[in-house]
Parts: structure tokens; C-alpha cells; sequence
């Protein structure tokens, strides 16, 4: 019988459900039946999991799925302190049971963790999945006329290395006390030079924005959920996305003294609103 009949049968169907969680390296993957899953040699783990009804239709690429897990599920303890740097994503797939061992799957939804939400005095957790459709369902200008560079800084448009050496650092975190963390080697560089930066740890599955560099020592925006004393990090230089930094700061191969070619703003943008402090 194939997947369908499966489906529509009263007597035959026994349907199973299995949840895969990506995030950055990380894949955590659970189903809703009592025992080990194993489709295409991935094992998904038995978790106790409810969920909203996801609705089809070109109507509902902007419905939001609720999934309610334990508070102890590896995968949502992560945002009890603080929100992970990689996003998050989640594909619910349905097979049948009957249907095994080479069990034909069916995608039910593909969508991106929004928010998580500890309910119930911290029993459990209500993570929020946002279809992958809605992001193309937003009209965003990819510019807008402001002073301020409109490039992300080491993407396409900037062309800025964050592989060169010039620019990124990699040391062993030598101390961390709530959002402050040291890392060796950091004051090779001026101070400051890795403000609006990054700290990742070195195979890239996580990473915290810069605020302050001084020294040794980087205060981060957020601390990170386990402490990293005696683990190798990278830390990436930062950028005010002005033509300043745009020009001094950084360079690529097109241009080995300037970045200034690829400032992506417009700086003859007047800093006085006539509309708010008149003409004069």
C-alpha cells in the first residue's frame, strides 16, 4: 500500500510524526511515537510533543505552529537564559507505521523557530514556528536612502574577507564572568577594533555580538549559555558602517588600502531633519 492509502484507511492507519530541529551544525530530531524512529539511517528520539494544526493553502504561509515540548528538551533549554546566535529551523514530516521499513515521507511543514516561551511555571516550552514562505510574502527594499552603510558587513556586497587574518582573531577563552569573556591575544588589536563584532566558537554553531573590546576582555550582548574557559573562539572585527571605518578600517582584494568602493550608503545625506529643526 502506498503512503495514501495508508492515509485514508480507518483500520490500516497509524501514523507517526517526526521533528527535525536545525541549528547551525546542531540537528536535533524527536518524533511523537514511543519508540526510536529510524528513517534514511536518522534516529529520531520518543519526546512528549503537542502541536496547532497547520493549515494548507496559499491562504496560510503566514500561520504561525505551536509546538509544546518539555522544558528539559535539549533543544529548547538552549533559550532558557538567553536566544542562541544561528537561527533555528523545524521540518515536520508524517510517516505510517505500516508503512516501514522504507517508509515513504511526507513533508507537513518547513519553517523557522520564532520565539520560545517557558509556560506552565517552567514545565514546558512553546516554541513558535514561522513558515519558510513568509519571509518571501514581505516586500523589504534591499536599500534605503540613510547615511549609514545598507551592507552587511562580509557578505556579497561587501566583499570584505572574515577569513583574512587582518580581521579575525582566534584564541582560547581564558575567563568568563557573566557577559564579559577573555580571550588571549585579543590585545594585539587596538582597542575597540572588535566593537559590533563577533564571538563564535570555532566550528561556527553559535555566536554573540561584541560590544566593548578592551584589552583582553569582550563584553558581549548577551552571555553565552555555557561557559567557554579552555575553548578555542573566533573573534570577528566590527564595523560602524560608516564611510570611516568603510575606508580606513577595512580593504579587499580590489582595493588593498580601502574598503570605501563598496560603501554601500550614501554620506551626503544632510544629518538636520528640516521637518524637525526648520531650515534655518
Amino acid at each position: 500500500m502506498t503512503y495514501n492509502q495508508y492515509e485514508k484507511s480507518i483500520e490500516a492507519s497509524r501514523p507517526i510524526e517526526v521533528y527535525q530541529f536545525t541549528q547551525g551544525a546542531n540537528l536535533y530530531n524527536y518524533t511523537s511515537a514511543e519508540d526510536i524512529i529510524t528513517i534514511d539511517f536518522v534516529n529520531y528520539l520518543p519526546e512528549p510533543i503537542k502541536r496547532t494544526t497547520i493549515r494548507e493553502g496559499p491562504e496560510n504561509r503566514k500561520q504561525v505552529v505551536a509546538l509544546e515540548v518539555s522544558a528539559v528538551n535539549l533543544f529548547a533549554v538552549q533559550y532558557l537564559t538567553s536566544v542562541p546566535g544561528k537561527t533555528a529551523t523545524c521540518r515536520i514530516k508524517r510517516v505510517q507505521r505500516s508503512d516501514f521499513p522504507t517508509p515513504e515521507v511526507v513533508t507537513l511543514f518547513d519553517g523557522k523557530v520564532r520565539s520560545i516561551a517557558f509556560i506552565d511555571d517552567g514545565k514546558a516550552a512553546k516554541i513558535a514556528l514561522e513558515p519558510q514562505a513568509a519571509a518571501t510574502s514581505r516586500n523589504i527594499p534591499r536599500f534605503t536612502y540613510m547615511g549609514m552603510c545598507n551592507n552587511v558587513l562580509y557578505d556579497q556586497h561587501c566583499k570584505v574577507d572574515e577569513n583574512d587574518p587582518t580581521f579575525r582573531h582566534v584564541g582560547v577563552v581564558s575567563g568568563t564572568s557573566g557577559n564579559l569573556i577573555t580571550v588571549t591575544g585579543a590585545s594585539g588589536f587596538p582597542d575597540g577594533f572588535f566593537n559590533n563584532g563577533f564571538v563564535e566558537f570555532a566550528n561556527g554553531e553559535d555566536h554573540r555580538m561584541v560590544l566593548d573590546h578592551t584589552g583582553d576582555v569582550l563584553t558581549l550582548l548577551l552571555p553565552f549559555p555555557a561557559s567557554l574557559n579552555g575553548q578555542n573562539v573566533v573573534v570577528l572585527a566590527g564595523c560602524l558602517h560608516d564611510p570611516n571605518d568603510c575606508h580606513t578600517k577595512f580593504f579587499t582584494s580590489e582595493d588593498p588600502t580601502s574598503n570605501l568602493i563598496n560603501y554601500g550608503g550614501y554620506w551626503s545625506v544632510p544629518t538636520n531633519n528640516p521637518f524637525v529643526k526648520g531650515l534655518l
